[in-house]
């Protein structure tokens, strides 16, 4: 099972867990699990910048895609409070699943970058 075997996958699915539980804190939440799916690129612990783009280019993702997340968690991220509207709810946990979906598709094929259209 391969969220047995691989750690950033395990928490990435406990935070998609806990952003769709709180209504509240889904962006904190979505944000967090994609940034567990980025510690799996993580290859020298001061280059961030360069597990980002490891990761987007692995799982075909462009930037502005995890932004739209982003944007929703970051009031959160720093002690701050954000309404989401049910819409944008549905649009961040949409988002944050395509991600992970992804993720797991690279774990099965050996973690080969995969050849798919860019997610946009």
């Amino acid at each position: 099972m391969l969220s047995c075997k691989h750690e950033a996958l395990r928490h990435a699915m406990a935070d998609l867990r806990r952003a769709i539980r709180s209504f509240l804190d889904t962006g904190f939440f979505a944000y967090r699990s994609i940034e567990c799916v980025k510690q799996h690129f993580v290859t020298n612990a001061t280059d961030d910048k360069a597990s980002w783009t490891k990761m987007r280019d692995s799982l075909q993702i462009d930037r502005d895609f995890i932004q739209e997340v982003k944007k929703f968690a970051d009031h959160r991220r720093h002690g701050g409070v954000f309404r989401v509207s049910p819409h944008d709810r549905l649009v961040i946990l949409d988002k944050t699943w395509r991600i992970i979906d992804r993720f797991v598709s690279f774990l099965d094929q050996d973690q080969n970058p995969l050849s798919l259209p860019p997610l946009t």
